[in-house]
């Protein structure tokens, strides 16, 4: 979510530094620029704009998205966005590793392993004190995430007779279908939270693999 957002004022030094009078000009504060315009309303060609020097106002707290968390626009816009299409590209390429991993190591340990990382890497996605760092950490939940999925799906017809394999694979899909629409239920009800709430909660559900081990 993209808040609402704007330049910040400039301060008294700067206005001294570009040889801005507030008496002469009128400053207009956009989303990615300043205009500096005459008071007879024609826009000036000498600094007629300026960078936002000193960041942006938000008109939420900051820590409501990781947008405002990190700026994420006028020349960085498109970038939270991606992190998306780093998730993706992680259940990609996990979805052509896991499989061999899965055959090697065995379906319940990589459940349980996966799961474990899910935590972890949950937990550095929601204290991430940079852009980059988020951005990886998704890739890699997307990697876990697709092979809890594959391993999970595998020991579940595995569990059971080859007749009721097909039962068992629909109802199994339908589960994981509900709970990844739950999660958009929740994050709703999370909107008035900061943005690394979601995945706190997504690490805490993750908290019951002692339980899956046994």
């Amino acid at each position: 979510i993209t808040p609402e957002y704007k330049c910040n004022n400039l301060t008294e030094f700067q206005l001294n530094q570009y040889n801005i009078s507030i008496n002469e000009v009128s400053l207009v504060y956009n989303k990615c620029s300043i205009d500096i315009i005459n008071t007879d309303g024609e826009v000036t060609t000498e600094n007629r704009t300026l960078g936002c020097l000193n960041g942006y106002y938000y008109t939420t707290p900051v820590d409501k998205s990781i947008v405002s968390q990190w700026d994420l626009i006028c020349d960085n816009v498109g970038l939270a966005e991606s992190t998306q299409t780093f998730y993706v590209f992680g259940q990609m390429v996990s979805g052509l590793l896991a499989p061999c991993l899965i055959e090697k190591f065995g379906r319940k340990p990589m459940r349980v392993s996966s799961n474990i990382l899910l935590i972890v890497l949950n937990l550095i996605a929601a204290y991430s004190p940079s852009y980059w760092l988020f951005t990886t950490m998704r890739f890699l939940i997307g990697g876990a995430r697709e092979a809890f999925l594959l391993s999970s799906f595998t020991l579940a017809c595995e569990l059971y007779p080859k007749e009721r394999r097909i039962i068992m694979s629909c109802t199994f899909m339908i589960i994981w279908a509900a709970h990844n629409s739950s999660l958009g239920l929740i994050a709703y009800m999370l909107k008035d939270f900061s943005w690394n709430t979601l995945l706190l909660f997504t690490a805490v559900v993750s908290v019951y693999f002692p339980v899956d081990y046994l």
